[in-house]
C-alpha cells in the first residue's frame, strides 16, 4: 500500500499548479496584489497482486480574491460586483465574468499487467474521474460546472 500527499500554499504561487489560476491582480493604486493560493493532492495505491494496481486520488487548487470598486466600476479578482448573469445560458447576451475560485478532481482507476517478458510489459488500464469548477459569487450568483470522464488505456513499457 502506498500513500502520496503533496501541497503548496502561499501568495502568487498559482501558476505552479496544473489549473494555472491567476497569481496576482492590481490594487487601486496600480501596484500588484498577489493572490493567496492553495494546492493539495492526496492518493493511495494498492497492489493486491503483482499483476494489478488499484488507485484513488483527490486534488484541488484554490485561489483567493482581492478587489476594489471605484467610480461605479468593479476591479480586481473575485469581485462580487462582477456579473455572472449570463453564465448559465448558452449564447447569452449577458456577461459572464466567472472568476475561478477552485478546481477539484477525484479519480479512481486500475492497471492490469497482462504480459511481462524480457522485452517489456504490456498493461491495460481504466480510470473514472469527476472534476468540478467553482467560481467567485457575483451578480447572478455563483454558478459551477462539473464533468465526469472515463478513460481506457493500453501501454507498452519497453524493457521493464
Amino acid at each position: 500500500l502506498e500513500l502520496h500527499m503533496a501541497g503548496l500554499a502561499g501568495w502568487g504561487i498559482n501558476r505552479y499548479g496544473s489549473v494555472l489560476l491567476p497569481d496576482a491582480t492590481l490594487k487601486a493604486n496600480g501596484s500588484p496584489d498577489p493572490l493567496f493560493g492553495v494546492q493539495a493532492q492526496a492518493g493511495i495505491i494498492a497492489h493486491p497482486n503483482p499483476r494489478i494496481d488499484v488507485y484513488g486520488y483527490f486534488g484541488t487548487q484554490r485561489v483567493g480574491h482581492s478587489y476594489f470598486n471605484e467610480n461605479g466600476s468593479s476591479y480586481g479578482y473575485g469581485n462580487p460586483g462582477y456579473s455572472n448573469a449570463g453564465c448559465l445560458q448558452e449564447l447569452s447576451t449577458l456577461s459572464c465574468t466567472a472568476n475561478t475560485r477552485s478546481v477539484s478532481e477525484i479519480t479512481i482507476g486500475g492497471w492490469w499487467r497482462f504480459f511481462k517478458g524480457k522485452f517489456g510489459t504490456v498493461e491495460a488500464g481504466t480510470q473514472l474521474a469527476y472534476s468540478r469548477r467553482q467560481i467567485w459569487s457575483g451578480i447572478g450568483g455563483d454558478p459551477h460546472t462539473s464533468m465526469s470522464q472515463i478513460f481506457f488505456d493500453f501501454r507498452y513499457l519497453p524493457f521493464q
